[in-house]
């Protein structure tokens, strides 16, 4: 990229604490951003965490930012409440109906931070150039200063259910010598989404399916909207069919962390995961 004179901007939301060569990602293009909408690792409804790089385009953030609205008092209620509502349901039982909850809401005005439509347009709408809540923000912050004293723990979680995952032939990650990945949700690879899911409720573990598309959200009729042909990518494609996440949280321990590997088994014998050498 660099050799091309191409800027590059991270997204890092899915991935906080992890490292490439010792540096942290976020730390090698020109900018980074972590999204806080609530399908999120770290949550705050709308809004995220911009980290720039590169002086020459410092000013002109800042300067977006300082332009941007606070958001009007029933909507910075609405959000503060939604924001509340989810940090009480965060329990790995309750979160993912949590979260559906805010999926079906939003449409319809009831719930807001969900993706919309809009954010497809080029030019941007009153929506989208708003600062994010004050309780929210400063709980987002907080979150994330205590993330990075969980690290070591989402790494066990992480390497546990590697190490049990490789044992039962379980396709997984690849690691690298070059890399320390600290996993938010660990991905898993499935031709049997709904049945996967079923099991997931039935073990009391949350799971969810990450990329839905290669453009997610949009479906395949809606990628010509923003000119992606079928095929273009076709990793991206395989691997927004197949893949599914755990989420890894924080408050989760050894009980929950029994549950993940008692799923992993179940969904092993009945023959729901993509087994190693089997692509």
């Amino acid at each position: 990229a660099r050799n091309e004179r191409l800027p590059i901007i991270e997204d890092c939301c899915h991935v906080y604490g992890s490292l490439y060569r010792g540096r942290p990602l976020g730390s090698f293009g020109a900018a980074a951003f972590y999204s806080f909408h609530w399908s999120k690792p770290i949550p705050g409804g709308r809004g995220g965490l911009a980290i720039v790089n590169d002086p020459a385009i410092e000013a002109r953030a800042a300067q977006f930012h300082a332009s941007c609205s606070k958001p009007a008092w029933p909507d910075a209620f609405l959000l503060s409440s939604q924001y509340l509502a989810f940090k009480l349901l965060r329990y790995t039982r309750l979160i993912t109906a949590a979260r559906t909850l805010l999926r079906w809401w939003s449409p319809h005005g009831i719930a807001t931070g969900q993706f919309r439509r809009a954010e497809l347009e080029y030019k941007l709408t009153a929506d989208y150039v708003k600062t994010m809540v004050a309780p929210a923000k400063y709980a987002v912050k907080a979150t994330l200063r205590r993330e990075m004293s969980h690290i070591e723990w989402r790494q066990y979680l992480s390497a546990q259910i590697y190490a049990h995952a490789s044992q039962l032939g379980i396709s997984s990650i690849e690691h690298d010598a070059l890399s320390i990945v600290t996993f938010m949700s660990y991905p898993l690879r499935t031709n049997h989404r709904e049945r996967v899911s079923a099991e997931a409720r039935t073990h009391h573990v949350e799971i969810t399916p990450g990329f839905v598309s290669p453009v997610d959200p949009l479906s395949p009729s809606e990628w010509a909207d923003v000119g992606y042909q079928a095929g273009s990518c076709p990793m991206a494609e395989y691997l927004a069919e197949k893949t599914i996440t755990v989420p890894l949280h924080s408050f989760a321990g050894e009980r929950h962390l029994r549950k993940l590997l008692e799923f992993l088994e179940a969904i092993k014998a009945q023959g729901l995961v993509e087994i190693v050498g089997s692509r």
